[in-house]
């Protein structure tokens, strides 16, 4: 049975629950918690309990975005947190801690690949809108180009007064 949550707008309530939608946002943030610590290796680290300053010390962060992270992880129920010290769960020593046989934290990294070509959707939606075109400034499109990775991005301005123009280059690293 959905559980409906009560929105209310307008003094109306709609028929159905975002409920999905809400799963959607949070299996988002899910993943990029999850790649973040696989970025510190932090299941190998809380095999044994540790402090945040302890773990923030050893892997050379901000203690209280550390805290932050590790709470998140908590939440998860990859992380459990005792008398102010963290140590995995069986699910993450089970599969997410290199030394286990079970360890699946690289079938995770190739999933993460996959996201990698669906936040590109953006470009696919461009190439599908066929002779509709945006015009953007020439910050917008480098900011566009580094949230999708390129990096020493150079700008070659060819305009000429009846047609202002610029090729924009970037280099991604792979």
């Amino acid at each position: 049975m959905e559980k409906r949550i009560e929105m209310k707008l307008l003094d109306t309530t709609p028929e159905i629950s975002s409920e999905a939608l809400d799963k959607i946002g949070k299996d988002c943030e899910a993943l990029h918690i999850l790649f973040t610590a696989f970025d510190f290796d932090l299941f190998s680290l809380l095999e044994e309990p540790k402090t945040a300053k302890q773990i923030s010390e050893e892997i050379e962060t901000q203690l209280h975005l550390t805290e932050k992270l590790l709470n998140a992880l908590v939440a998860l129920q990859l992380l459990s947190k005792h008398d102010g010290r963290y140590t995995n769960t069986k699910l993450a020593s089970t599969f997410i801690v290199r030394s286990s046989p079970f360890y699946q934290g690289n079938l995770l990294r190739l999933h993460a690949k996959g996201t990698d070509n669906w936040s590109k959707l953006f470009d696919l939606k461009l190439s599908l809108q066929g002779d509709r075109h945006y015009i953007y400034t020439e910050t917008e499109y480098i900011e566009l180009l580094e949230e999708v990775g390129f990096s020493s991005i150079r700008v070659l301005d060819i305009s000429s007064s009846s047609s202002p123009s610029a090729i924009i280059i970037g280099r991604k690293e792979v």
